[in-house]
């Protein structure tokens, strides 16, 4: 008999997010996992999306926004992270890690952290890990400028990462209500240093709420 899902969000959300979970890793979540092939990351990513209002997702920029699905990018070997309406973040994946922390039963602060390999930049010189651009057909783009020049009905406004790394958390996780994701704080961070940040983390939030209220 299916089991009913918890009806306030913090719980169900909770309850998604494990499920996810036990469906990528049906023999027991693991505490690392790592995939480099672009289609494995695909599809990862996508079956991680895949219940809507469950993820978060920050880029190196700061954007946090919710991954609603991952299709094959522009070119050959690049990914489009889309995340609502009709603009796509267009990244070239190199690595993407799972991190847990042993608990099978508390999947709260496990996450998905994504390496991306440098693409140049299309709109000029810039120091930003990302820029916003019109794209007019497949690889082609131009700056986002106002002008009276009629685009092609096909085109569309996309984020290009140029470089980074990206982190995926359940929705509810503390990390996503701490100011940590606007400030992109896992780009302070390798994935080993990350990981000991999110730890420690979790151990303190741990301590609080074992603690005795008198």
């Amino acid at each position: 008999m299916a089991v009913a899902k918890p009806a306030d969000f913090r719980t169900r959300n909770h309850y998604d997010w494990k499920i996810i979970l036990e469906q990528i890793f049906p023999f027991g979540i693991p505490e690392r996992a790592q995939w480099s092939r672009p289609t494995d990351i695909q599809s990862i990513l996508t079956h991680a999306a895949s219940v809507q209002f469950v993820n978060q997702i920050v880029f190196p920029h700061g954007a946090s926004l919710e991954l609603a699905s991952v299709t094959a990018g522009p070119v050959a070997d690049q990914l489009s992270l889309n995340c609502g309406g009709d603009f796509p973040h267009v990244v070239k994946p190199a690595t993407l890690y799972f991190e847990s922390f042993g608990e099978q039963e508390n999947c709260e602060w496990n996450y998905f952290r994504l390496e991306t390999q440098q693409l140049e930049p299309m709109g000029g010189d810039t120091t930003e890990p990302a820029e916003d651009l019109v794209e007019l057909s497949a690889g082609q783009y131009q700056a986002c400028v106002s002008s009276r020049k009629k685009l092609p009905a096909r085109a569309r406004l996309v984020c290009r990462v140029l470089s980074g790394s990206i982190v995926l958390f359940m929705r509810n996780c503390s990390y996503i209500y701490s100011s940590a994701p606007v400030r992109a704080k896992h780009m302070e961070y390798d994935v080993d240093g990350f990981r000991q940040h999110i730890d420690e983390l979790r151990e303190s939030f741990n301590k609080v709420l074992a603690a005795p209220v008198y």
